[in-house]
């Protein structure tokens, strides 16, 4: 790995990119994560706000190589501040704790090319800068975590695994161990705040909400997206078989010059049910993107109608894709998981 990374450096060149490359301004402004207070080390604590993220409209505001190239300065940056604070401290700081709070964090989140990338980044943060991260904790985690972990788990190495831990909904006593009152951010449950007193420290940690459909580009990235023209009057169908209850589906289209109306029902043996009722979406202007959660097994129809004009046929560019829960078994969460009380679970990964 270490001379991947050495050929790596030498064809990115991270250094230069630091010291010339300048951040997108969307970018900057959205993207929910920041610098709040030091452990109890004096390491730096890295706190990002899953639940606030717009990944559709960040994707839609910014290329891929704008995310890493922010990506690389962030990184490099940290490089830095931790040589400069183990010289001020007289004692070395080599790593930063992170809180990753999914709290508010809904099935939005599973957008594919908004999971791609972070899983992307994420790899690239391991396979290039395996220290730069001492400990990481998640608190608030989604009833589909499991899911969550399913997929990220893929990209992790068992290294990188063994320093997160899921806190539960006593997450405040937990981060206190490694973490004094008065550096943990307030609304985190301790005193820290901005200089404004702000208790959600906003002037460390942006917190904007939904990206500005401004800063969208004009041309957006649909290559991962299949093609398919449907004629006037007619419709196009995707069926997929849900073998397992608790299966997030998800979808993602977008066509061109005109709406189309979209829908998806459950064939349940002889039954249909219709889970979205059919619905005219302005999927011309924006990408059009949702998931559910199956909470039966059969076949879901994801229909796209165009039933509605007798004049146009529509090109229809769509992704559609599911994701099975993961077994419940030990080993696909975490090797040791310690059951504290009702309130709390401490998932050691």
């Amino acid at each position: 790995m270490f001379r991947k990374s050495m050929i790596w450096r030498n064809q990115v060149k991270p250094k230069e990119i630091k010291d010339n490359y300048s951040i997108p301004q969307v970018l900057q402004k959205y993207i929910p994560a920041g610098f709040a207070g030091v452990d109890k080390e004096g390491s730096p604590v890295f706190v990002e706000l899953y639940g606030q993220y717009d990944l559709r409209g960040l994707i839609y505001s910014a290329k891929r190589i704008d995310f890493e190239k922010r990506w690389i300065v962030n990184n490099e940056g940290i490089m830095d501040r931790l040589a400069e604070l183990s010289v001020k401290s007289d004692k070395p700081i080599d790593g930063i704790t992170v809180i990753l709070d999914c709290s508010g964090i809904g099935l939005s989140f599973l957008w594919m090319p908004g999971i791609e990338l972070l899983s992307h980044l994420g790899k690239l943060s391991q396979d290039n800068y395996p220290e730069i991260v001492k400990k990481t904790f998640i608190i608030n985690a989604p009833t589909f975590f499991t899911v969550l972990w399913g997929i990220f788990r893929k990209f992790i190495t068992d290294e990188m695994a063994q320093k997160i831990s899921v806190l539960g909904k006593n997450y405040r006593e937990q981060l206190l161990q490694y973490i004094d009152v008065n550096e943990l951010p307030k609304f985190l449950g301790g005193n820290l705040t901005d200089e404004n007193g702000d208790p959600r420290c906003k002037l460390m940690i942006p917190q904007n909400g939904k990206v500005d459909e401004k800063y969208y580009l004009k041309e957006m990235d649909i290559s991962h997206m299949q093609k398919v023209t449907i004629s006037n009057g007619g419709d196009f169908n995707v069926k997929l078989d849900i073998k397992k209850i608790g299966t997030i589906l998800r979808w993602e289209f977008k066509t061109e010059d005109y709406d189309i109306a979209f829908g998806i029902t459950l064939q349940d043996n002889t039954k249909i049910k219709h889970i979205l009722p059919l619905k005219r979406v302005n999927s011309h202007f924006v990408p059009e993107d949702g998931a559910i959660t199956c909470e039966k097994v059969g076949t879901y129809v994801i229909k796209f109608d165009n039933s509605h004009s007798w004049t146009r046929n529509k090109i229809l560019y769509y992704n559609v894709d599911y994701i099975e829960p993961e077994e419940e078994k030990k080993e696909n969460l975490s090797e040791d998981i310690d059951d504290l009380n009702d309130n709390f679970i401490c998932v050691k990964l």
